[in-house]
């Protein structure tokens, strides 16, 4: 069973969690994100290959919940990779 925070709205009921293994969803409503890196101040950036789009995403408040997401790369289709 899945423990959601408030702002998270609903969970995809195809996502398995293997026993010994927990999900937590920090971040709601970015659909095609494929990778995910974090940088040294926490921020979490998002590719989105599809849209040929970074997203970075800030945590402010230390909650662990991603509250702002902004753009930060565009223009860029089919892009696979950050570092």
């Amino acid at each position: 069973m899945l423990e959601l925070s408030a702002q998270v709205k609903q969970v995809d009921p195809k996502i398995y969690v293997r026993r010994g293994y927990k999900l937590d969803i920090v971040l709601d409503d970015q659909k095609a994100a494929r990778f995910m890196e974090f940088d040294d101040k926490g921020r979490l950036f998002l590719s989105i290959p599809t849209k040929g789009l970074i997203k970075s995403c800030t945590d402010a408040d230390g909650d662990g919940y991603y509250e702002t997401v902004v753009t930060y790369v565009e223009g860029h289709p089919r892009l696979q990779a950050m570092f």
